[in-house]
């Protein structure tokens, strides 16, 4: 699996994925384009592999998304293909996001990995988050609240 910074202006944030189009389909819902993905870690071990990053897609700034999907090689839109066959996969990612950096995320997850009651996990969860978020964008929450509503409104849910 794959360890992502969010690259964003306000608190370093981390998701899972296990490879590039399941990151870029999770970071188009957490902000439409406007947040990168950098490649941290492999399995948590620090590891960088600029072909698997996710760039920022701001309009008249960097390149446009359509240039770029089809320039790194996928043959129809990315996006709309992980939404239509691995949609499990973009809810995960969704659902791993958490605030903090690679150091953060390991002691995060050994804490999810050890939590077995659903309820100290989800409490666990939401502690986490509140105590390390430190702006009002609520990257971890939005992620979340996306990961739901994917998971309630099944394949129209995009």
């Amino acid at each position: 699996m794959l360890c992502y910074d969010i690259v964003n202006p306000s608190d370093a944030a981390t998701l899972l994925a296990p490879d590039r189009t399941i990151a870029l389909a999770a970071l188009t819902f957490i902000s439409e384009g406007h947040y990168a993905g950098r490649v941290v870690a492999r399995d948590l071990e620090p590891y960088r592999d600029e072909s698997e990053d996710v760039p920022i897609f701001l309009a008249g700034i960097c390149e446009p998304y359509d240039d770029w999907w089809k320039r790194v090689g996928y043959t129809k839109e990315p996006v709309a293909a992980a939404m239509r066959d691995r949609k499990a996969a973009v809810v995960a990612a969704l659902r791993s996001c958490q605030y903090g950096d690679l150091e953060d995320r390991r002691t995060y997850q050994s804490a999810v990995d050890a939590i077995t009651d659903p309820d100290k996990l989800a409490a666990f969860k939401r502690a986490w988050e509140d105590r390390r978020r430190s702006s009002m964008n609520r990257i971890v929450q939005r992620a979340w609240a996306w990961a739901d509503h994917l998971e309630k409104h099944g394949e129209d849910a995009a």
